[in-house]
């Protein structure tokens, strides 16, 4: 919309209640259906980055419902945004003309972004899109766990840890030895299920800038600054120099906590824990109605059904020979 049409708009329309959002398309974020609506097509494009209109509904639900739109401006990208919530509702603001505001309860949001910033789709997709998207189907079918997770035959294991414990690195370290990557450090348990069942992003894989030390194919790989502010990569998983599988569904049985030591060369030691507390992963659970984080919290307790283990290590490819005697194939394949 051109600043000119924007001043007659709000004029006659100062909530901009009827400004017409005539393109729609469907995504399927995590294989839970969206309802994309805009008035520019920038907004398809970013989502399309994010969850390729080549994948398909895993659930049978009703669809959330995003509806933004896209002013003609020459700004520069704005400052990252300023997350607030309380109860079922939730803002993302960098100012008049780069928001979003969410109704989790009734899996709705609406929003306007500047073009500047929807041109920029790394910001634009971690800020705005991506962040509310996953916030909404949060909010309304899953529970959240700071871990990443891999499977291997019957074997589905999240690997939990504080941040710079390794866990997404170490995800990689076995997809290379023969495990299936599931998801890097954001997985979400499936309310409702059985057992506890994790769904993640498996087409999208983060690593520190110090990856190519440890993975030698990653040497040719540009590192970037990502939205966050942090240096690394993000990389296509079905693209890497060295071919992984990736699925983006698990059902964990065991649930792993990560303690990397620095400077030694002992051996990685994997121990059962015996005091087992779902509480230890309620951090994901600080936003929602009461209702909702109480149905989170229920979730985790679904995880008591799995083995729990502590994981010490300093050497990565003694880790990944931990985890493949835990799933049966004591065969380190990680230098294939």
């Amino acid at each position: 919309m051109r600043a000119e049409d924007l001043q007659e708009v709000t004029a006659s329309d100062p909530l901009w209640i009827n400004i017409a959002m005539p393109f729609e398309q469907t995504f399927y974020p995590l294989g839970f259906p969206l309802q994309l609506s805009t008035n520019s097509p920038l907004i398809f494009e970013a989502a399309e980055e994010s969850w390729p209109t080549s994948a398909r509904a895993k659930f049978e639900v009703a669809p959330i419902r995003v509806s933004l739109g896209v002013t003609d401006s020459a700004a520069a990208i704005p400052e990252p945004p300023v997350f607030r919530a309380r109860g079922n509702l939730m803002s993302i603001i960098s100012d008049p003309l780069n928001f979003v505001i969410a109704d989790m309860r009734s899996g709705y949001a609406f929003g306007w972004i500047r073009e500047t910033t929807a041109r920029d789709r790394s910001f634009f997709r971690f800020y705005f899109l991506d962040a509310v998207t996953l916030a909404l189907v949060d909010q309304l079918y899953l529970a959240p766990v700071h871990a990443a997770a891999i499977r291997r035959q019957t074997k589905g294991v999240l690997l939990c840890g504080e941040s710079g414990t390794g866990k997404s690195t170490l995800a990689y370290a076995c997809a290379r030895a023969g495990w299936t990557f599931v998801s890097d450090d954001a997985s979400y348990l499936v309310r409702g299920a059985d057992t506890p069942r994790v769904i993640g992003n498996s087409r999208s894989l983060r690593l520190r800038p110090d990856a190519p030390i440890l993975f030698k194919e990653l040497l040719p790989v540009d590192t970037l600054m990502r939205a966050n502010g942090k240096l690394g990569f993000e990389l296509a998983t079905d693209s890497l120099p060295q071919p992984i599988r990736a699925e983006p569904q698990a059902t964990i049985t065991d649930v792993i906590f990560l303690r990397r030591v620095a400077g030694t060369s002992s051996d990685a030691t994997l121990e059962p824990l015996l005091q087992r507390d779902p509480r230890r992963l309620y951090r994901s659970v600080w936003y929602g109605d009461d209702e909702v984080q109480e149905a989170q919290r229920t979730c985790y307790h679904l995880l008591l059904q799995s083995r729990w283990w502590n994981l010490t290590y300093s050497n990565y490819q003694q880790a990944v020979e931990k985890l493949n005697q835990l799933a049966g194939t004591p065969q380190f394949r990680g230098d294939r």
